[in-house]
């Protein structure tokens, strides 16, 4: 929790003169888990589709190039389980034209809610990291001078949650680890831009 307020201050910071964009951000989630050790039988998870929202801000470096930072509450997960994350990505932006940015960077998560649901084959033996750290790809294009709409791959690096795993008679079959990944759709609304 200490790192993840050390990066919130440490991305306030980055802003902290008058020359940047201040605007909202919402949309929707779909997610699910990366499970390299799971066994087959279970493979055939849903996706889980949830919501996305919060502030961001940007600031020209140069040129064409741009840091953006944002502060999302982010809902994850797939049928079996709903993660609900304060999330803070961090990136460095390209724009074509000022139509289209792509940008790239790295995020850090910290999961405030953790939910079953559904019927499931297994019980969950605990969340196993409340930080997610992970790596963001997002493409955007402007509407308006204000409206930007965009599409935002996600792959998740932390082992968030591990699971054990039950035959029908209740016997343990082993133990799976999950990273998130997932893709996001989303509007975005500028305040103010300079």
């Amino acid at each position: 929790m200490r790192l993840f307020l050390i990066l919130l201050l440490l991305q306030i910071n980055l802003f902290a003169n008058n020359d940047f964009s201040l605007g909202v951000k919402g949309g929707l989630v779909f997610s699910g888990y990366s499970y390299p050790y799971m066994f087959e039988e279970y493979t055939s998870q849903g996706l889980k589709i949830g919501g996305l929202g919060g502030l961001f801000l940007e600031k020209k470096i140069k040129n064409k190039f741009y840091l953006q930072s944002e502060i999302l509450y982010a809902v994850k997960g797939t049928d079996f389980v709903n993660l609900s994350y304060i999330e803070l990505p961090l990136f460095i932006k390209y724009k074509i034209k000022d139509k289209i940015g792509i940008a790239f960077g790295p995020y850090i998560a910290y999961s405030i809610l953790v939910s079953e649901t559904g019927n499931h084959p297994f019980s969950f033996s605990a969340l196993n990291n409340s930080i997610d750290f992970g790596l963001n790809l997002d493409i955007s294009t402007t509407i308006s001078k204000k409206l930007e709409i965009g599409v935002r791959p996600q792959l998740g690096f932390v082992t968030v949650l591990k699971t054990d795993f039950f035959t029908k008679d209740g016997l343990p079959t082993g133990q799976s680890g999950y990273n998130n990944i997932g893709f996001s759709f989303y509007l975005g609304y500028r305040f103010f831009s300079k």
